[in-house]
C-alpha cells in the first residue's frame, strides 16, 4: 500500500471517530452509567429510548489505550556446583548386593535434576586419591566423556588436585579440555617445572573465564589459599606460586566485571580449620553490591548452607563434598539442595565399567589379607601403622585421622585387597623417619592435637606417658615413622625443628600392600612385631675430667711476699667415668653400670718439699642386676619382682701410705658380692630393693686372713635410675640418686655399709653439662676383729665424701631390639 493511501484511511477513520465521540458526549452522564436491574432512576429515559453503545473498534480514537503488557518473567539462572569427589568414580566395596557410594553418580544424578542449571566444579574432581590415579591411567577418555556427560563448564583447581599425583591430573584435565570443559586456577603462576600446570588451566596470567548461559554473562573465578604448596610434596610444589587470597579475588572480580560479565561465581579453597573467618573476611572486602554475587567456599561448618556477607552482601554458600550445591542467581541470590534426577547414560555407564576393571584387577584379598575376625576403620589404620613400624624398625608412628577414608567400607569382614587399601589410604604420600625427643613426644602425646591422630607406640597412662609400654624420657631420641604431610605440618603435627628423612621410595600403601603379600603361620594376615613385646636397650656413658697446675717461682720470699706468690705448688688429676647398658623388657629388666674413678695429686710447699703424687680416689665398681617381672599386666607398686645381682669393687693401686708411712693393706682390693632378693617399683624409674647374700670382701688378702672368708650380707638399697627429672624451659634436668644400706655378717662382726650417690646435670649443649655430684660411703663395724680373728671395740663409725661441681660430656643413646 502506498503511502499516501495509509494517510487517507487514517484521516477518514479520525473524522468518523470524532462523530461518534459528539453523539456519545451528548447524551450525559447517565449513558455511561446503566442502570441497577429493577430499580429506575428518576430523569432516566425509558430503556428502550437509550441510545445504542458506540461499537468496540480497535481503530476509534476515543478508545483508552491498553494497558502495556506485562514484562517477561527473567530467565532463570541457576548454578549447579559439585565439590570434592576426589576420584570416587567407582564402587571401590565390590559387593554384589547394593553398590556403595559413588560421588560421580551422586553429583550426576544431582545435576539431572536441575535442568538447565550451569554446571561448574569447585575443585577436586580428580584430588589425590589412589583410586582416581588408577582410574585416570586406565581410561582418562572414559573420565572425560562421562564428565561431558554431566555438563560441566568449568572445573576449579583445588588443593588437592595440586596435593595428588601430578601426571594423573595433567592427564584428566587435558582430556576434559579436548571435549569442552575449562579448567581454572585463577590465583595461580608458574614457573619451570610447575609449566605444565599453568599450560592446562587459566591461570592468573589469562583472560578471566566468562560462560554464557540464560542471555547472562557468568565469570568463574577460582581460588586457592597459598597454604595449599604448604602441604604438598616438595616435588609437587616445584615451580608453582599462589598469589594471596585477598590480592587475586580484588583483581580477578574488577577484570571479570571489566569485561563484561554480568555475574561473577567465586569457588575458594581456604584449606584452613579458619575457612569461614577467611571467607567473610574475603567477601567484606567490598564495597556493598561490588562483590561476586555467590562464592562457593570449602571447610564451612557441617550443618551450614549459605550464609550472606554483612557490609558486602555476597552469599557465601557451604561446598558439598561428594556433592552438589544449587546457587540460584535469578532474582536475589540463595543456595538450595539440588534437586535429584536419573545420571546420564554415559556416566552411569563409564561408573560400571570402572567397577568391574578395578574389582577384577585390585578387588581380590590378598595373600596374607586374609582376616580372622572383622576389622574397623581404627583397626584397620593401627594395623597399617604396626606395619609401618616393624618394616622401618620405628618405636613410634602415627598418621592423621582424615588420611584414613571411605569408612562405608568397614568394617571388613573376610579379608583386605589392593583396593581397600588404594581407597582406605587413598592419599599418596612419602613415608618420613625421624629421631624425636621424649620431650617432644610427650609434647605432642599430651596436647589436645594429638586427637586427630592415629598413633602407636605412644600413650598416656594414669598421667604419665609411656613408649611401647615403657616410661618416656624427656632426654631420649625415639625413632618415629609418619607420612611426609604429618612431617611437614611442624608443630602442628609431632613439633617443630624435627629433622625427617624419607624413608626409600616407599608410600604407606606400597609398604602395606607388599607386607601382605604373604600370609602368617596360620594362614591369616601376618602379625607386625610389637616393640612393647620386645627388650630396649639404654646407653649412657659419662666421662668428667679435672686437671690443674699450679706452679711458683719465687727465689725471694720475704721481698715477695704476695698471697700468688707464697701459695704452695700443686698438680691435680681426677677422672670419673661411668658406663650403663640398661635392657628394658615387659617379663625382665637387665641393668648394668661400670664406673671408674680415679685421683692423684702433688704438692710442693714453699721451701720445696714435695708429697709426691698421692692417689686421693681409686675406685672401679661394675653392678649387674636382673629382675624378672612376672606381674606383666595390671601390675602394682607393691608386687614383688625377684631380682638377682652382681657386684664387683676393686682399685688400680694399692692404698697410699698414711703420714707415717704405714700402708693400711699390701694387696689390691676385690669385692665380690652377689645378691637375690625382690624389688618394688615404686614408680616408672624408681626401685626399692630388698635382698640377701654372700660378701667377699677381700679376695685378694693373704691365706688365713680373715677378710678373706666369705660372709651372709643383707642389703637393702632405693635408687631412681638416671634420667630426666624435670624440665626448666626447653632444658631436661638429668638426674638420679642411689641410697644402699647393707649389714655384713650380722650374728658375727656386724658390719654395717652404707653407700650413697647423687648426680644432677643441666644440658649446656650437646654433649656438655654442667654437674653437680656427691658420693658418700659410711662404715661402722659393731663387733671389729683383727687380722687373726680377735675382737676389739669398735672404733665408730668412718665417713668418706666427694662432692663435685663441674663440667661432665654425656653420650647417650638407645636401641629397639625387634
Amino acid at each position: 500500500m502506498e503511502k499516501s493511501q495509509v494517510n487517507d484511511r487514517l484521516g477518514k477513520r479520525w473524522l468518523v471517530g470524532g462523530v461518534v465521540s459528539a453523539l456519545v458526549g451528548a447524551s450525559g452522564v447517565a449513558a455511561a452509567q446503566p442502570a441497577r436491574p429493577g430499580v429506575a432512576r428518576p430523569g432516566a429515559r425509558p430503556a428502550a429510548q437509550t441510545a445504542p453503545a458506540a461499537p468496540a473498534c480497535p481503530d476509534c480514537p476515543t478508545c483508552p489505550p491498553p494497558p502495556p503488557p506485562p514484562p517477561a518473567p527473567p530467565t532463570p539462572l541457576v548454578v549447579s556446583v559439585s565439590a570434592a569427589i576426589n576420584g570416587s568414580y567407582a564402587d571401590v566395596t565390590c559387593s554384589q548386593g547394593d553398590r556403595g557410594p559413588v560421588s560421580l553418580s551422586t553429583v550426576a544424578g544431582q545435576f539431572a535434576g536441575e535442568a538447565g542449571a550451569l554446571r561448574i566444579d569447585a575443585g577436586d574432581l580428580v584430588g589425590n586419591a589412589a583410586v582416581s590415579r588408577l582410574t585416570v591411567e586406565h581410561d582418562a577418555a572414559g573420565l572425560a566423556a562421562a564428565v561431558n556427560a554431566m555438563g560441566y563448564r568449568a572445573l576449579a583447581v583445588g588443593h588437592r588436585d595440586i596435593a595428588g599425583h601430578r601426571a594423573a591430573f595433567l592427564s584428566a584435565a587435558q582430556a576434559i579440555t579436548a571435549q569442552g570443559g575449562r579448567y581454572v586456577l585463577s590465583n595461580l603462576r608458574c614457573e619451570g617445572e610447575g609449566q605444565s600446570l599453568c599450560a592446562t588451566v587459566q591461570d592468573a596470567n589469562d583472560p578471566p573465564v566468562i560462560l554464557e548461559h540464560a542471555g547472562q554473562r557468568v565469570a568463574i573465578v577460582a581460588l586457592v589459599a597459598p597454604s595449599a604448596l604448604t602441604d604438598a610434596a616438595a616435588d609437587h610444589r616445584t615451580g608453582l606460586t599462589l598469589d594471596p587470597l585477598d590480592e587475586a579475588i580484588t583483581r580477578e572480580v574488577a577484570e571479570a566485571r571489566a569485561a563484561g560479565a554480568t555475574r561473577v561465581i567465586v569457588t575458594l579453597d581456604p584449606t584452613s580449620s579458619s575457612s569461614m573467618d577467611d571467607a567473610l573476611s574475603l567477601a567484606n572486602s567490598f564495597e556493598p553490591g561490588a562483590g561476586p554475587d555467590a562464592m562457593i567456599v570449602h571447610s564451612l561448618a557441617n550443618g551450614l548452607r549459605s550464609l550472606r556477607a554483612d557490609r558486602s552482601g555476597t552469599l557465601l554458600v557451604a561446598a558439598r563434598d561428594g556433592g552438589s550445591m544449587a546457587v540460584d542467581l535469578t532474582d536475589g541470590a540463595h543456595a538450595r539442595p539440588s534437586a535429584v534426577g536419573a545420571p546420564p547414560a554415559p556416566v552411569a555407564s563409564y561408573v560400571e565399567s570402572t567397577t568391574r576393571w578395578l574389582c577384577s584387577s585390585y578387588g581380590s584379598t590378598l595373600p596374607g589379607g586374609r582376616l580372622s575376625r572383622p576389622m574397623s576403620q581404627a583397626d584397620f589404620a593401627n594395623y597399617a601403622l604396626d606395619v609401618a613400624r616393624d618394616v622401618t624398625r620405628s618405636e613410634v608412628a602415627l598418621i592423621n585421622r582424615r588420611a584414613v577414608k571411605m569408612p562405608s567400607l568397614f568394617p571388613l569382614q573376610t579379608g583386605i585387597s589392593a583396593l581397600t587399601i588404594q581407597s582406605a589410604l587413598p592419599f599418596l604420600d612419602t613415608l618420613q623417619v625421624a629421631r624425636v625427643t621424649g620431650a617432644k613426644l610427650k609434647a605432642f602425646i599430651t596436647a589436645g592435637r594429638s586427637a586427630g591422630f592415629y598413633v602407636r607406640g605412644l600413650e598416656v597412662r594414669n598421667g604419665s606417658v609411656f613408649v611401647n609400654g615403657r616410661a618416656i624420657d624427656d632426654a631420649q631420641n625415639y625413632s618415629v615413622v609418619t607420612t611426609g604431610f604429618v612431617a611437614e605440618a611442624g608443630a602442628d603435627g609431632v613439633g617443630a625443628e624435627v629433622a625427617w628423612a624419607r624413608e626409600g621410595t616407599e608410600s604407606l600403601q606400597s609398604l602395606l600392600t607388599a607386607w601382605l603379600q604373604s600370609a602368617g603361620p596360620d594362614g591369616n594376615a601376618r602379625v607386625p612385631t610389637d616393640p612393647a613385646n620386645e627388650a630396649r636397650w639404654q646407653f649412657r656413658w659419662t666421662v668428667d675430667g679435672q686437671f690443674s697446675n699450679t706452679t711458683i717461682d719465687n727465689a725471694n720470699t720475704t721481698l715477695y711476699s704476695d698471697a700468688q706468690l707464697t701459695r704452695a705448688q700443686a698438680v691435680a688429676l681426677r677422672v670419673d667415668s661411668e658406663a650403663r647398658a640398661d635392657a628394658e623388657h615387659p617379663a625382665y629388666t637387665w641393668l648394668n653400670g661400670l664406673r671408674i674413678r680415679y685421683g692423684a695429686q702433688e704438692t710442693i710447699a714453699t721451701g720445696g718439699a714435695s708429697t709426691g703424687f698421692v692417689e686421693n680416689l681409686d675406685l672401679i665398681a661394675l653392678t649387674t642386676k636382673f629382675t624378672w617381672r612376672y606381674f606383666r599386666n595390671n601390675r602394682r607398686w607393691y608386687h614383688p619382682l625377684p631380682f638377682i645381682e652382681g657386684y664387683v669393687e676393686s682399685e688400680f693401686d694399692l692404698p697410699p701410705a698414711d703420714a707415717n708411712g704405714v700402708v693400711p693393706r699390701d694387696f689390691h682390693h676385690l669385692q665380690v658380692r652377689p645378691t637375690a632378693g625382690a624389688t618394688f617399683e615404686l614408680l616408672p624409674r624408681m626401685t626399692l630393693d630388698l635382698g640377701a647374700g654372700a660378701d667377699w670382701a677381700e679376695l685378694f688378702a693373704p691365706s688365713g686372713d680373715a677378710r678373706r672368708s666369705g660372709q651372709f650380707n643383707m642389703l637393702g638399697r632405693l635408687v631412681l635410675r638416671p634420667g630426666t627429672l624435670f624440665t626448666l624451659g626447653d632444658r631436661p634436668i638429668d638426674g638420679g640418686f642411689n641410697v644402699e644400706v647393707a649389714f655384713r655378717d650380722p650374728a658375727g662382726t656386724q658390719d654395717l655399709i652404707l653407700r650413697a650417690g647423687l648426680r644432677l646435670s643441666v644440658p649446656l649443649f650437646a654433649p656438655l653439662k654442667l654437674t653437680f655430684g656427691y658420693d658418700l660411703y659410711g662404715r661402722q663395724v659393731f663387733s671389729p676383729r683383727d687380722a687373726m680373728g680377735n675382737e676389739f671395740a669398735s672404733p665408730g663409725f668412718a665417713l668418706s665424701g666427694d662432692a663435685t661441681i663441674g663440667l661432665t660430656l654425656q653420650f647417650a643413646g638407645a636401641r629397639q631390639i625387634w
